[in-house]
C-alpha cells in the first residue's frame, strides 16, 4: 500500500513536468521502473497474504478465510495485470484509434468496460465468499427473505428489536 502511494504521488508529479507517458516503456522513461516496482509490491503482498494465511489457518478455518483472501486478492491483482496487458497493446499498436477517439482512449473505455463487467462478476462471488451466515450469529441466523432483506440492508445496519406495548397497571 505504502509503495502504490508513493507511486500515484510520483505519477502525478512526474506528468505535471511532462515525463510520464502511461504508453511509453523505454528504460530511459520513468514509466517501466515504476511498472517493475509495483509489480515487486503486487508479488510480495501475495507472499505476505500467504505467509499470514499460513499461519492463521487453523484459527480461520470455520470462516473460510481462504476464500475470502483469494477472492478479495484476485480482483485487485487481476485489474491490474488486465491494465498493463491493454497498456501494452496500445503501445504495439494491437489496439488502434477510430474515427472520434485516440487508441489511449479506447484503450481507457475498453478497460473500464471489463472492470465493470469483473465487478459483476466478482460481487456475485462475494456473495458465496462472504454468506451473510458469516456476519451474524449461528443463532439467528436468517433464511429465505430474511436472508435477502439483511443483504439489501447491509449486514452491519442494527435492525430495530420489537418493543412490547407499555403495560398499564
Amino acid at each position: 500500500m505504502i509503495v502504490r502511494l508513493f507511486l500515484a504521488g510520483a505519477t502525478v508529479i512526474l506528468n505535471e513536468m511532462n515525463l510520464y507517458n502511461n504508453a511509453d516503456y523505454s528504460p530511459r522513461r520513468p514509466n517501466l521502473w515504476m511498472l517493475v516496482l509495483n509489480g515487486f509490491s503486487q508479488w510480495y503482498a501475495l507472499y505476505c497474504l500467504y505467509l499470514f494465511y499460513h499461519v492463521t489457518k487453523a484459527e480461520l478455518a470455520p470462516i473460510q478465510s481462504l476464500l475470502k483472501l483469494v477472492g478479495i486478492k484476485v480482483v485487485m491483482f487481476f485489474s491490474w495485470w488486465q491494465g498493463l496487458f491493454i497498456t501494452f497493446l496500445v503501445y504495439y499498436g494491437a489496439i488502434k484509434f477510430s474515427r472520434r477517439y485516440s487508441a489511449e482512449e479506447v484503450a481507457y473505455m475498453f478497460e473500464g468496460l471489463l472492470v465493470c463487467l469483473e465487478m459483476l462478476v466478482g460481487a456475485l462471488a462475494f456473495v458465496f465468499c462472504f454468506p451473510v451466515t458469516d456476519f451474524v450469529s449461528r443463532s439467528s441466523a436468517p433464511s429465505g427473505l430474511e436472508s435477502a432483506a439483511l443483504v439489501a440492508d447491509g449486514p452491519f445496519v442494527p435492525r430495530p428489536k420489537p418493543t412490547a406495548p407499555p403495560q398499564t397497571s
